[in-house]
């Protein structure tokens, strides 16, 4: 009687956390919507700075609202020039935590996105590589075009090549665009792999607390055979994974 007891009252705990923490984001969000759709005379990079503190502060409100924290590995794998962040995507967490870990970046994401009123006009002031799905050649070349001249003038790009959210514990496979890209720019990829899916499940309203694992592999420089980089990549990703799980 006693555990089902512990259970409901948890159960309820975080639900309650998690309606506040969405009451916030939905303050923020609205508040972010009408003051970035107000910074379209600035530079890029000061658009950047202030449009990207919603993200921080998200992060901030569910750690210590819902209690869902974090820890980093390889962090020393990080430097000050640009590169192709690779991650395994999971989650609505970590395209805003990868805001507070990564400088100024630019992210790959559909176009739908920028056609969002208020929001998607705001994240259209930030300049992403914006790809139509649906034309796989033409995105491919549109990233590999865009995503050279980013790289070059020091961005970032943020790359999910699952291309989409993908649930916890199923195999990584990744798709070969981000290999090409780097072929093309000459710019290296940097592994990244987590499990913030645990934590702040695809679609879902509840966010369970507990210690989100985020592991930051060595830059790959060498991707001319796209092939073999491929599945190294994914073997590591996988393999990373499964220590999370163990630990």
């Amino acid at each position: 009687m006693m555990r089902l007891l512990v259970t409901s009252i948890n159960k309820f705990l975080i639900f309650f956390r998690s309606l506040i923490f969405e009451l916030i984001r939905l303050f923020l969000t609205i508040l972010f919507c009408f003051v970035g759709n107000l910074t379209f005379f600035m530079k890029l990079e000061y658009r950047y700075s202030l449009i990207t503190l919603w993200s921080k502060l998200n992060i901030y409100c569910v750690k210590y609202i819902c209690g869902v924290n974090y820890k980093v590995s390889g962090l020393e794998n990080i430097s000050s020039n640009a590169v192709i962040v690779t991650s395994n995507h999971q989650s609505a967490w970590e395209t805003l935590f990868f805001q507070i870990l990564f400088s100024k970046q630019t992210w790959i994401l559909k176009n739908n996105l920028l056609k969002i009123p208020f929001f998607g006009w705001g994240l259209r002031l930030l300049d992403p590589i914006a790809i139509n799905r649906k034309n796989k050649l033409q995105s491919l070349k549109f990233i590999i075009q865009k995503g050279r001249k980013k790289l070059a003038n020091g961005w970032n790009i943020i790359y999910f090549p699952q291309g989409t959210r993908v649930e916890p514990n199923i195999k990584i496979k990744l798709s070969s665009g981000v290999f090409m890209l780097a072929k093309n720019s000459n710019f290296p990829i940097l592994p990244v792999v987590h499990n913030a899916g645990v934590f702040w499940p695809k679609n879902s309203f509840l966010k369970y607390p507990g210690t989100i694992y985020i592991k930051i592999g060595k830059p790959i420089f060498n991707t001319t055979n796209i092939i073999n980089s491929k599945k190294n990549l994914e073997d590591w990703m996988n393999e990373n994974y499964s220590f999370f799980n163990n630990s």
